[in-house]
């Protein structure tokens, strides 16, 4: 009879191994394996490039895999005999970004979204992404999330994980997945959600605070209480203010930007445009303003 597909290793493979690739060819090929060998259950939808990692003993195992070129799980800290996990996607696209399915307007995302299927528990994993092949974030996006969810509907009830770049186009973070859980790349924006304290991720509409390196966006009344760094802020819409109190706030790349009818409360604090280059200072009242960095410093607006 005719072959579908013939896949050549460099190694034996050992029993483990050899059931996962089983799994990953049944998926493909919508072909149904009989138990006990059947460990991925969401072939159905979630069928594309299915991977994973398992254990029949100490001998035979499998610790580390990737589905696609770029979404690898591994080194998981609970891994027993006869426990596996598995994922696949649905071969959603990975050309663009899009604001369709995500949890609200701060977050965009990749169509392609991975499901898990867990035989037994096998403990926490570190899931890694490998960014070189995906297109470029959208402007004033500046955090990569990887989000996890029970249902596929990441409207409520999500869990938002940051993860931690580990080279220039690599990025992981330790998570416990569950059977039947969806995991979902995403984007997203530093805009306020609701009057706050500037470092309380519960004022943001992503749920995360903006770092040093990153643009913030301020449409509601938003207090500084430490001292803080980012990259340039839009202070925009008549409800948007920052009150500064007794503490600085630095711009160290970008401008600051006031519009809309927005507000700088300076209190007794600092301004610094701290750019190493030209900087547009944005025309406001300052109880202290600092320019430092090259370039020239220009009063806009």
């Amino acid at each position: 009879g005719r072959m579908s597909e013939v896949i050549f290793y460099n190694q034996v493979l050992n029993s483990a191994q050899r059931l996962i690739v089983e799994n990953y060819l049944a998926a493909k090929y919508q072909i149904t394996i009989p138990a006990p060998s059947d460990f991925y259950a969401f072939e159905a939808t979630h069928g594309s490039e299915v991977a994973g990692i398992g254990r029949l003993s100490s001998t035979s195992l499998h610790v580390k895999a990737r589905s696609g070129s770029f979404f690898d799980i591994g080194s998981p800290t609970n891994l027993g005999d006869n426990e596996f996990l598995l994922f696949g996607h649905n071969n959603g696209s990975v050309d663009s970004w899009t604001a369709t399915g995500t949890p609200n307007a701060a977050f965009q995302r990749l169509s392609r979204e991975w499901r898990v299927s867990e035989t037994g528990d096998v403990g926490s994993v570190i899931v890694s992404f490998n960014t070189s092949t995906w297109p470029a974030r959208p402007t004033g996006f500046d955090n990569y999330v990887i989000i996890v969810d029970d249902d596929g509907n990441l409207t409520s009830g999500y869990t938002l994980l940051t993860p931690t770049f580990t080279s220039a186009t690599t990025f992981d973070v330790s998570v416990n997945l569950a059977h039947g859980q969806y995991v979902v790349v995403g984007v997203a924006q530093n805009i306020t959600r609701q009057n706050g304290n500037f470092s309380d991720p519960a004022t943001w509409l992503s749920g995360i605070v903006p770092l040093s390196n990153q643009e913030a966006i301020i449409e509601h009344d938003v207090q500084l209480t430490a001292v803080t760094t980012v990259a340039g802020m839009q202070i925009r819409t008549a409800a948007g203010q920052l009150r500064l109190g007794a503490n600085t706030l630095s711009v160290s790349s970008g401008n600051l930007s006031i519009s809309g009818g927005g507000q700088l409360n300076p209190g007794t604090g600092t301004v610094s445009y701290d750019a190493p280059g030209n900087q547009c200072i944005a025309p406001a009242s300052y109880f202290n303003l600092n320019l430092s960095g090259s370039g020239t410093k220009t009063l806009c607006g």
